[in-house]
């Protein structure tokens, strides 16, 4: 049978196997269902519909996460010293999200803005990024700006306004001192505050053309010394204790991947 005008159907490619649908008018259909798939009088069925949509919203995180990753090696293609260091703090930052209990969804997000912190700095010279001595005043100005650039290129790409706001302030100081607006305590995203501590323990442990790396104590103690002025105080307990608990992650091996996809976040 192939009643229509809100009746029940047979869905069409379910005919077969006897599913009974209602027919969804034309003018109700999501946009981002195919023209194909919506039979001509005879509906679809509910599960076929959200399996459509389920892929959908699959593949869309699958594309917003490749396009992250050629973005984040772009920048560290840049300077050889931080090679790696958007990876690496992104699978830092999930792992505090994990410890903070985020969502699914929260966790996808603060993943993907991590992978893309830095895109800023496609905008900063690079006898600014690779200088091997202090900043000077002027030059620091610049590196600030890298926050507002990741955000001005991000935009134009429509794929990431979830991410946005996270990779905005994640240099805002919990004591209102950072930037690049100078937000103060629960008004910075909680994203970004777990991405400001994720950043600054990859920070730490990395060599850079002008420094050595720290050691897991120095790193710990930095983290306890700026909790409640730079850092999120319930962050950086969480990040202390990973420390404590699980040591060998700090310096990164895969055995992480296994806490990650449990939470359900995608590793492709």
């Amino acid at each position: 049978m192939t009643r229509t005008n809100g009746k029940p159907t047979n869905c069409e490619h379910k005919r077969q196997r006897g599913i009974l649908a209602t027919r969804i008018p034309d003018a109700q259909w999501p946009g981002n269902i195919p023209v194909w798939l919506r039979p001509g009088g005879g509906g679809i069925c509910p599960a076929c519909l959200w399996q459509v949509q389920d892929d959908t919203a699959r593949q869309l995180r699958l594309t917003h996460l490749q396009t992250a990753r050629t973005l984040a090696a772009a920048v560290e293609a840049k300077d050889p010293y931080t090679r790696d260091h958007s990876v690496t703090v992104s699978k830092y930052a999930v792992e505090l999200g994990i410890r903070l209990k985020l969502p699914e969804a929260k966790l996808r997000s603060l993943r993907i803005a991590a992978l893309l912190h830095d895109i800023g700095k496609i905008g900063i010279p690079d006898a600014v990024l690779q200088k091997p001595g202090p900043l000077t005043r002027a030059e620091f100005s610049l590196i600030k700006t890298h926050p507002r650039l990741a955000t001005t290129i991000l935009r134009h790409a429509g794929l990431f306004e979830d991410e946005l706001p996270i990779i905005l302030y994640h240099h805002e100081w919990f004591d209102g001192g950072g930037y690049p607006t100078g937000l103060a305590g629960e008004s910075i995203p909680l994203g970004s505050r777990i991405l400001g501590v994720a950043d600054a323990i990859d920070a730490l442990r990395s060599r850079r053309i002008y420094k050595k790396s720290a050691h897991l104590q120095k790193v710990r103690r930095e983290l306890l010394d700026c909790s409640g002025r730079q850092f999120d105080p319930r962050v950086a307990r969480a990040a202390v204790c990973w420390l404590d608990d699980q040591p060998k992650r700090y310096a990164w091996d895969d055995s992480l991947a296994f806490s990650v996809r449990s939470a359900g976040v995608p590793q492709s």
